[in-house]
């Protein structure tokens, strides 16, 4: 499903159909977890185990969606993530 997308330098921690973790150095993760349907769920990103962004939902995986997710693993290759603090 999330083959299109590319994590830069992060490892690819987990891809299956229902979860996507990239991991990378800085301890900076991006976790996207997907419903039963695999058509909704929700993303976010963690910075050494906590949460540094709001909980993001989505309903549909399309062309626009994936642009969407791409531009947040280019936002955190360029270290846009690097200096954030827990967000809750």
């Amino acid at each position: 499903m999330f083959e299109s997308l590319n994590p830069r330098s992060a490892e690819i921690i987990n891809q299956s159909s229902a979860l996507y973790n990239l991991k990378w150095k800085g301890n900076i993760e991006f976790l996207l977890y997907g419903h039963g349907n695999n058509h909704s769920g929700w993303y976010y990103i963690l910075k050494n185990n906590e949460q540094i962004s709001p909980t993001y939902h989505y309903s549909e995986i399309n062309d626009i969606f994936l642009k969407k997710l791409q531009k947040i693993i280019d936002d955190i290759e360029s270290g846009k993530y690097n200096n954030k603090k827990n967000s809750q």
